[in-house]
């Protein structure tokens, strides 16, 4: 398989001269959207960035039209007889004393 970006583009028009486009490209494997552009008539284009996990896919980060950055904090994964944290509760479960 190879590693490039694949990409989807789709084109709108309407009567007056109007258009949109969006391009979305996903990861190697077409699972997750990595970036999504936006261009209409008479619009800045927008354009959204997505920073993801080779291995999972998450959402490390994701940069707005803006260019604002926002990181997304990743908790530790737990086997389910993890139970040393208040999570444990929610799942019906007591801590082990």
């Amino acid at each position: 398989m190879d590693c490039q970006r694949k990409s989807s583009h789709r084109h709108d028009g309407r009567g007056g001269g109007a258009s949109r486009t969006v391009t979305v490209d996903y990861d190697p494997f077409e699972l997750a959207v990595t970036h999504l552009k936006l261009e209409a008539t008479g619009l800045q284009t927008t354009e959204v960035f997505t920073d993801r996990d080779a291995l999972t896919l998450a959402a490390l980060s994701t940069t707005d039209p803006n260019g604002t950055k926002a990181r997304s904090s990743l908790r530790r994964l737990r086997s389910p007889d993890d139970v040393d944290d208040h999570a444990s509760w929610r799942y019906g479960r007591r801590p082990v004393v």
